[in-house]
């Protein structure tokens, strides 16, 4: 429904991106340069963002819905099950080999399902925590680069 379909742009190692944002967003520029590329988003300021229409009179109501509706968000605390089940879909779906998750530090919402995405997602997990709006640092590029490399041996 509006987003892009068919093969890749670019070569590269598909990735799914999830968490809060893409913050800094030269975090996928350092993806790009490690030789992978983001296929799909489960981003708090991504596609969980992208609400069902709604058909009713009463504005507020159709707002609820929309929300109530939507994609799951652990920052909604919806089940955590019904969160692992849609990164696989998107994983299934968008052919990642493996998934990135950014957040802020102490962002609860996303650490309380990590475990579980850990354990029921059929890719390995990178989890980064990330002080929004500070440049990359060196820590965090290289275990980005470590991570890619991981999944290119055992393609």
């Amino acid at each position: 429904a509006g987003l892009p379909s068919g093969s890749a742009p670019r070569p590269g190692l598909p990735l799914l991106l999830s968490g809060i944002s893409a913050d800094p967003p030269d975090v996928l520029d350092v993806v790009n340069d490690a030789g992978a590329h983001v296929v799909a988003d489960d981003l708090s300021t991504g596609t969980r963002r992208m609400l069902p229409v709604v058909n009713d009179d009463d504005p507020w109501r159709r707002l609820a819905r929309a929300y109530l509706d939507g994609p799951v968000d652990p920052t909604r605390a919806d089940p955590i099950a019904a969160r692992v089940e849609r990164l696989r879909a998107l994983v299934r779906d968008s052919g990642a080999r493996g998934a990135l998750i950014v957040a802020p530090p102490f962002c609860d919402p996303e650490q309380f399902s990590l475990p579980a995405l850990r354990k029921g997602l059929e890719v390995p997990v990178l989890f980064l925590e990330h002080e929004s709006g500070t440049a990359i640092d060196g820590q965090l590029i290289g275990r980005i680069e470590a991570f890619v490399e991981t999944l290119e041996v055992t393609r």
